[in-house]
């Protein structure tokens, strides 16, 4: 058992061979498909307890209250019993009556349940919660059960079959009002993710649309360079042939003499 109620097969170091338990030891609890119990041990308490209708943790709490009145809790290894476990009821529901039955056991034995291990993967951990379980010490001989728990329960036990028709209508009406939640949350989390998607094309379109405008910015800043560099070839070439017709020009070739004296002058200061 942990500390979350999630109960787990004590296998010591994960063995399933017959041959490792040899010995009768105490344990959290056992299935209630191979018990041996003391008539006394049962009036005590008195028996199971029908919260836990149909099924699932009324063997543990059972287990638990025996505990609380002084009993031990022991596994015979040399026993035998031959179970076909989960073949009454389909995983959906089984899945349904489990976590209800465990919520109700925390509700009563939640303080003693803390006490518990938290549950890991790690193998080490469920042998330190075995090794825990075998360690508590066998006491005095519980006192017998009063009159008054005799009395309660065999008036449980003489109980009228509508009572029983009534419980089963009930725990169908809760899964029923279950299935219905579950569907109400599978199609919300459908409609969310819809949403969500729609969303998010949204969002795309909208990026789309910002990135078309920036290119055609992009195009058109791109046309007016283009435009620009255009006119600046065209304005290089016209002074090119500017140059190129000053230079042929007849003044030019009657001062060349006095151009070059004059650079001659320059360069005889510098």
């Amino acid at each position: 058992m942990w500390n979350d109620g999630i109960t787990q097969r004590g296998l010591i170091g994960g063995s399933t061979r017959p041959a490792d338990y040899t010995e009768s030891h105490a344990i959290d609890y056992h299935g209630s498909a191979g018990m041996l119990i003391r008539r006394q041990a049962w009036a005590s308490i008195g028996g199971f307890d029908d919260m836990y209708y149909p099924a699932y943790y009324g063997d543990v709490d059972f287990c638990f209250r025996l505990r609380e009145r002084g009993w031990r809790v022991l596994l015979e290894p040399q026993a035998r019993v031959r179970h076909h476990g989960q073949m009454s009821t389909t995983t959906r529901f089984r899945s349904f009556i489990l976590e209800c039955n465990r919520q109700r056991f925390l509700q009563r034995h939640g303080d003693v349940v803390a006490q518990r291990g938290t549950r890991t993967l790690d193998p080490r951990d469920l042998d330190r919660e075995i090794a825990a379980a075998r360690a508590q010490p066998a006491g005095s001989q519980p006192p017998p059960p009063t009159p008054e728990e005799l009395a309660a329960l065999a008036a449980r036990l003489d109980r009228n079959p509508q009572d029983i028709l009534r419980r089963e209508l009930a725990v169908r009406s809760d899964y029923a009002n279950h299935l219905e939640a579950e569907l109400e949350r599978v199609i919300a989390e459908r409609e969310g993710s819809a949403a969500a998607t729609q969303r998010t094309i949204n969002e795309l379109s909208a990026t789309n649309d910002e990135l078309a405008t920036q290119n055609k910015r992009l195009a058109t800043q791109l046309a007016a360079i283009d435009h620009q560099l255009q006119a600046n070839q065209l304005w290089a070439a016209d002074l090119e042939r500017q140059l190129r017709e000053l230079l042929a020009s007849r003044s030019m070739r009657m001062t060349a003499p006095l151009r070059a004296a004059a650079a001659r002058g320059r360069r005889r200061r510098d």
